[in-house]
């Protein structure tokens, strides 16, 4: 991660991708899609039937998602197909706690790194209850992000980007993902304050919808997340040729605003 967020000022974008939709295969694409459209990292959502964080769009996604029997073990592989045709770009697998304890947090650690996962974040792990998760990651090789919000008191906030090895996940509102007209008018100023005490690569996200929004974001943050609005392009697409040309589009514009 350090190649990544270097020295030289330049923003990166974060896509997200709930693994699986419309197909494994189609993940595929569409995440060598963005990573060759000039993505710097890749989120791999795990779809989870009772995802508290996220809104509307990811929500269905999951939902088709599951619907494909697509599994955690299922994503891992993901993970490796793209790690072997792209080994440079890092992949954060997203997720909830229950799949991880369901295979098994040092089995699960294993396959990702075998993976060729970089990090992982666990969007309901309270930081107060990661100790064997964080040495088990440490021990494995494997980073971990964790959600820091508006709301978080500074005294958690500085154990919160401690624990946050890759880098820290930045909420920009409060509330659940989803594509928004406008962001935080506040967002500036928070940010600002954690730079003030905190050194740590910063990434922002939920609500971040176009490329006008990527280019205020990324004059705060060191990256920039996007999920709902890529996950809504995929659902919507008539077909995958029209998915990829779009998410390309959309990729390629956002970048050239953030410069």
């Amino acid at each position: 991660y350090q190649e990544k967020f270097s020295s030289s000022g330049k923003k990166i974008l974060i896509p997200y991708l709930t693994a699986g939709v419309p197909s494994l295969d189609e993940s595929f694409s569409l995440a060598c899609a963005l990573i060759e459209s000039g993505a710097g990292i890749l989120e791999l959502g795990v779809p989870f039937s009772d995802p508290s964080a996220d809104g509307v769009i990811l929500q269905v996604a999951a939902l088709e998602a599951l619907k494909n029997n697509v599994t955690l073990r299922d994503v891992l592989k993901l993970s490796r197909r793209i790690h072997d045709r792209h080994p440079l770009v890092p992949i954060v697998i997203f997720t909830y706690l229950n799949p991880l304890l369901s295979l098994g947090l040092e089995k699960y650690v294993a396959l990702a790194r075998d993976a060729g996962v970089a990090a992982t974040l666990t969007v309901d792990l309270p930081l107060e209850e990661a100790a064997d998760y964080l040495k088990m990651h440490e021990d494995g090789g494997l980073k971990t992000v964790f959600l820091a919000t508006p709301t978080t008191t500074p005294e958690r906030l500085a154990k919160i980007t401690k624990a946050s090895s890759a880098f820290l996940y930045y909420v920009s509102r409060n509330g659940v993902t989803g594509e928004r007209q406008a962001l935080s008018a506040t967002l500036a100023d928070e940010v600002e304050a954690i730079r003030k005490r905190h050194s740590t690569p910063l990434a922002i996200g939920f609500g971040i919808s176009t490329p006008a929004q990527a280019k205020e974001v990324a004059r705060y943050g060191d990256a920039v997340v996007i999920g709902s609005a890529y996950m809504r392009m995929i659902l919507e697409a008539p077909d995958n040729l029209t998915r990829e040309q779009r998410i390309r589009a959309f990729t390629q514009e956002c970048l050239r605003v953030m410069e």
